[in-house]
């Protein structure tokens, strides 16, 4: 991913006399996308994908099972792969940590202490 400076750079360069192929030695990338950037005159625009989560329609049966109990995370992802659930361990485990310490601060709060001691 090339960033402002080093298409302000790439810009520079060539204005100064450089070739592509020198360019593209100088700053360590390949001649191709020194090439279109040089084409494109403007800055890269990068754009982010919202995605939805695949456990999103089971975050109600998660903070369900731990208001109720404390739920480890691999029983939780036992207990969503039989209701179906495709995803993986990992985004369980995350889920379920967010949950929890979402919880702890809440109940710090109404204790009246910071988050900092509970740390």
């Amino acid at each position: 991913m090339v960033g402002k400076e080093e298409c302000k750079e790439i810009w520079l360069l060539r204005k100064q006399g450089f070739s592509v192929r020198e360019i593209a030695r100088g700053a360590g990338l390949d001649r191709w996308t020194v090439k279109k950037y040089l084409e494109a005159g403007e800055f890269p625009r990068y754009s982010t994908v919202n995605r939805t989560s695949a456990l999103q329609p089971y975050y109600g049966l998660i903070e369900d099972r731990l208001s109720r109990e404390d739920y480890q995370a691999t029983r939780l992802y036992e207990m969503l792969l039989m209701q179906g659930y495709r995803g993986n361990y990992e985004t369980v485990e995350r889920y379920v940590r967010k949950v929890r310490e979402r919880r702890v601060r809440t109940s710090l709060k109404i204790a009246g202490l910071p988050f900092e001691v509970a740390r």
